[in-house]
């Protein structure tokens, strides 16, 4: 999508799609560069749960802008479970069993904060702008909040 005329198809598309399967982000952003040699402004919009997830900051070399509209849900950042739980990943039906305490929560709850921080300060060094978007969030109000935050709309 490119042009202001683009947006209402890039919003109709973008609320079409539905989560499904692991994002090969290493994949996708060669694929994008190889794409055009035109500066623009890149959005991904992902919840970066891959081990891939740094490799976004290549799509600053193609000369875009680069906007990270980094999604997740309060479950993912501060669970609530307690005891023992057999957790199923989404995306690719891998099960965990897991034993919930009070410490397990903290330590889950610093290494997200950990995490956070690095993408925040990985993006920032590549000179891309992070935000954060709870995933119940309107995705059209998201992204047109995100960009003028960004500086990308006035």
């Amino acid at each position: 999508f490119a042009g202001r005329a683009t947006v209402p198809g890039l919003f109709s598309y973008l609320e079409s799609l539905l989560p499904a399967g692991p994002t090969p982000l290493a994949t996708v952003t060669g694929h994008v560069l190889g794409q055009s040699s035109l500066p623009g402004v890149t959005v991904v919009v992902s919840d970066l749960l891959t081990p891939h997830w740094r490799s976004l900051v290549g799509l600053r070399a193609g000369g875009s802008d680069l906007l990270v509209v980094h999604v997740s849900c309060r479950e993912d950042n501060e669970p609530d479970y307690q005891g023992d739980l057999e957790l199923v990943d989404r995306e690719d039906g891998a099960r965990l069993t897991v034993s919930v305490t009070e410490d397990v929560l903290r330590s889950y709850a610093d290494r997200v904060r950990t995490w956070r921080e690095e993408v925040v300060g990985v993006t920032a060094a590549s000179g891309g702008a992070y935000v954060p978007v709870d995933a119940d969030d309107n995705i059209e109000e998201v992204l047109l909040r995100a960009w003028r935050r960004a500086g990308v709309l006035r």
